[in-house]
């Protein structure tokens, strides 16, 4: 429950910055702030950088708000990327994926070979997950802060009443958030 916590936290924090820095999110880039130790540092976010395209039981889903992230939950390394079409929305559709590893790799990686790995979408506010199914993921450096991620497999999730829907793939491009709160 902590590692959820922590990952909706970043994912929370993130988001809001650049909701809250800028009404219209159609400009390019929104101003967003960071918190570091005694200080709060600007930063300015380019939401052109950003965009998902994710197909969902049958529907498809695109938007921009997508980051990538590494670091530390309960002392241990995570990895773990976040999209969302509308962060203030909790009911808005949105999807976490997380894994164990101590820092971001290139190159396709099947996550459910790592230990403490999860997958969470949530559609019209109704939270589907698996800790289970296989999927692997490509994994592709574009420069220190942008990532491409993309999966083509079928993935079974299931919300808390066991009724199942389908992740039939994605395509991702992240920017990489800072984990150090």
């Amino acid at each position: 429950m902590k590692r959820l916590t922590f990952y909706l936290i970043i994912f929370v924090i993130f988001f809001i910055s650049l909701r809250c820095a800028n009404d219209s999110i159609t400009s390019d880039s929104d101003t967003g702030f960071r918190k570091k130790p005694n200080t709060l540092e600007k930063k300015e976010v380019s939401t052109d950088s950003m965009a998902f395209n994710i197909d969902f039981d049958n529907t498809n889903y695109k938007g921009v708000y997508a980051i990538i992230y590494e670091g530390d939950i309960d002392e241990e390394n995570h990895v773990g990327f976040a999209i969302s079409q509308d962060p203030i929305d909790d009911n808005s559709f949105s999807m976490k994926i997380f894994f164990k590893n101590t820092t971001i790799e290139e190159g396709p990686i099947s996550i459910n070979s790592y230990d403490n790995y999860g997958i969470l979408l949530k559609e019209s506010g109704i939270l589907y997950s698996t800790n289970t199914e296989p999927i692997t993921i490509q994994f592709t450096k574009i420069d220190d802060n942008i990532y491409t991620l993309a999966s083509a497999d079928t993935v079974s999730l299931k919300d808390v009443n066991e009724n199942s829907k389908s992740l039939q793939g994605f395509e991702i491009t992240a920017i990489k958030a800072s984990t150090d709160i």
